[in-house]
């Protein structure tokens, strides 16, 4: 299956085109098009516009936080050729399944985890919800990225909260 973008009249395949499955037969013009339109617009606006379009921006970002956090996430993994999405409801649910807790150490979290590591030197772990956990930043930098099986790795937990109990009090 392809499409015809109205814009650039190119025939591309449907994921060159919007993501959004209900709107998917109505978006005519791909990404490329899309984005080089956005660009344009925003090089036209004038100051006022500039400022009431990053007003807008910040807005957004403050009242859907985990959308930003999804958005830079998959960013930082598709970077890094690894394939997967994950969306800012998703991520919400995790963060409200482990109660904004480190999964390792119970206090209060300021990042994610991937359980299992998506690094390519062994940990072939998938960039999915089921992989993700909350963890704080201390217990995260410590945290091995090679994956030597899920018995290893919450062992390897258990030692990590021993460890930050030993030198923290």
């Amino acid at each position: 299956m392809t499409k015809r973008c109205s814009k650039c009249g190119e025939v591309k395949h449907p994921d060159d085109f919007c993501s959004n499955k209900k709107w998917l037969s109505r978006v005519t013009w791909c990404k490329q098009c899309q984005a080089e339109a956005a660009r344009q617009r925003r090089a036209n606006l004038d100051d006022n516009g500039k400022r009431a379009e990053a007003a807008r921006a910040a807005a957004y970002r403050k009242d859907n936080p985990w959308v930003s956090r999804a958005k830079t996430m998959n960013s930082r993994v598709r970077k890094a050729g690894i394939t997967g999405h994950i969306s800012g409801k998703e991520l919400e649910a995790i963060w409200i399944a482990g109660n904004g807790k480190c999964w390792i150490c119970g206090v209060a979290a300021d990042e994610f985890d991937h359980f299992r590591p998506i690094n390519t030197t062994g940990g072939n772990g998938k960039h999915q919800a089921s992989n993700i956990r909350p963890i704080c930043h201390e217990c995260n930098y410590k945290r091995d990225r090679v994956w030597r099986g899920e018995e290893k790795a919450n062992k390897e937990a258990v030692l990590l909260c021993q460890l930050k109990q030993m030198l923290h009090g």
